[in-house]
């Protein structure tokens, strides 16, 4: 049975320091994934402590934040690395799917093939606010996509533009759309609405203003 593993910044989870839409995706994702059989591991970067448990049979890993006194973004992600790649050899780790954001696994090699996420790159953002990116950013995912083997995006529109912005070659990203836990959403009488009302959710930022 395929084993996989999910490297994030955040997930929703009452010792994981932050969740957002990415975190949301990713549970709902690896949730019904174990449902299907698959082994399933997350982990959860830049937490408050070390530690490793078993919820839902899916196998979470918090790798707490270091601190250097220089180069903290590299020996961080070596540090990550590291430990990624113990757990890829004990765990019997198929594949890694990691986020384009800040391109985390710059710098890494790790013993897994790598699928980089497209859910919204400083990049990405960067140029659909027209604002002008720190380069450093930019150096960080492009070398992150640089290793990767495969690309998904949950939107056709997300995948397409990254790969302009990235000047990807031969490699077609696959979209694999934002899943949802039906359990969550109970609507008695779809047959009663107000016309013309639209509910968003979402966090309330710059770059999602109208």
């Amino acid at each position: 049975m395929l084993k996989l593993a999910f490297v994030t910044p955040e997930y929703p989870h009452q010792r994981v320091q932050h969740a957002a839409g990415i975190g949301t995706s990713i549970k709902n994702l690896v949730q019904a994934l174990a449902k299907k059989g698959v082994t399933v591991s997350v982990f959860v970067y830049r937490q408050n402590e070390d530690a490793v448990f078993i919820e839902d049979n899916i196998k979470i890993h918090l790798i707490k934040s270091q601190k250097y006194k220089v180069l903290g973004w590299f020996l961080y992600r070596k540090h990550i690395e590291k430990y990624l790649n113990k757990c890829i050899l004990s765990e019997g780790i198929d594949l890694v799917e990691a986020p384009d954001w800040s391109g985390i696994t710059a710098f890494m090699n790790l013993k897994a093939p790598v699928v980089i996420r497209f859910h919204g790159s400083d990049t990405y953002f960067c140029h659909l606010e027209k604002r002008k990116q720190k380069f450093k950013n930019f150096w960080f995912e492009k070398l992150a996509i640089g290793k990767a083997q495969a690309f998904i995006a949950p939107t056709h529109f997300a995948g397409e533009l990254s790969k302009k912005l990235f000047s990807i070659k031969n490699k077609t990203i696959r979209t694999i759309h934002h899943g949802l836990d039906l359990d969550q959403f109970v609507n008695t009488d779809p047959s009663i609405y107000e016309e013309g009302l639209i509910l968003y959710i979402g966090t309330i930022i710059r770059k999602k203003e109208p």
